[in-house]
């Protein structure tokens, strides 16, 4: 399973873009994504996006106000794709002026990002509907492919993404072994379009975190994957164990005022049967 950050900006919107580019050009992207999970398994969740100064980047940055917009609309309906809630997203765009990096900022929420069962908080990561996400993706590349022909033949679009999962203090992975095992991925979609990926296991602010890393190549030369084959490579999920952080007392709380709850609706119903 891999990452697949936000295309930032929509295709129809690139379309509109005059004049057009010079050729050769090479559009480039970082993408730097964190999700800190606190010990309750939600998470607070923080996007980083930026490009450095270029013809494209100059027009990006005469478009701040709808950048912002595209942004959260692009960040609801990928996250979707996860079956994650998002909650409380803002979004910021900063380095507008002539020759600074054009920064993209998305601060949000993603609650119940870690689950609790059988003593253990788990994280899954990977597509609620690979068939769906397939062809969602596939759209998405051939979007940006139809930009990059406008742009002029021989453009590519490079983008590499660092998505770090930060555990709350005291975590500690139990399928470490299992995790640090896993091969780099090197996924050929046609056409010179392609991504490479990789899983780390290390230390952010103290905390054990599962880096994923990303590199994503699109050409102008046309994608042959066909949506089941891509949605075959994307159905598992990844998967994320760790202990060392009990669940809440509310939690057990409030578990026990529902059963207390249930138990009389049973009562109050089995003595109207009574009567």
């Amino acid at each position: 399973m891999r990452y697949h950050a936000i295309v930032i900006v929509t295709g129809v919107m690139l379309l509109g873009l005059a004049p057009t580019l010079s050729a050769q050009q090479t559009i480039e992207e970082t993408c730097s994504a964190s999700f800190h999970v606190d010990g309750r398994g939600n998470a607070s969740h923080q996007i980083i996006v930026q490009y450095p100064p270029s013809s494209y980047a100059d027009y990006l940055k005469t478009m701040s106000e709808t950048l912002k917009s595209q942004t959260l609309i692009a960040l609801q309906r990928d996250y979707t794709l996860y079956g994650w809630e998002v909650k409380n997203a803002s979004c910021e765009v900063s380095g507008l002026g002539a020759g600074e990096n054009l920064q993209i900022t998305v601060t949000c929420e993603v609650p119940s990002l870690a689950r609790w069962s059988e003593n253990r908080w788990t994280i899954g990561i990977g597509y609620a509907n690979p068939e769906e996400a397939a062809g969602y993706l596939i759209n998405k590349w051939n979007t940006m492919r139809t930009v990059l022909l406008y742009l002029g033949v021989g453009n590519r679009y490079i983008e590499n993404v660092e998505l770090a999962f930060i555990l709350p203090e005291g975590a500690e992975i139990v399928n470490r072994a299992e995790l640090e095992n896993r091969e780099a991925e090197n996924i050929e979609y046609g056409g010179g379009t392609y991504t490479e990926s990789s899983l780390h296991i290390e230390k952010r602010e103290g905390r054990s975190a599962v880096i994923m890393r990303t590199q994503i190549v699109i050409t102008t030369e046309n994608i042959t994957i066909t949506p089941q084959e891509l949605a075959q490579r994307e159905s598992e999920k990844l998967i994320v164990e760790y202990t060392g952080v009990p669940l809440p007392p509310e939690n057990f709380l409030l578990y026990i005022a529902v059963g207390v709850a249930i138990s009389a609706v049973i009562v109050a119903v089995a003595l109207l049967k009574r009567r």
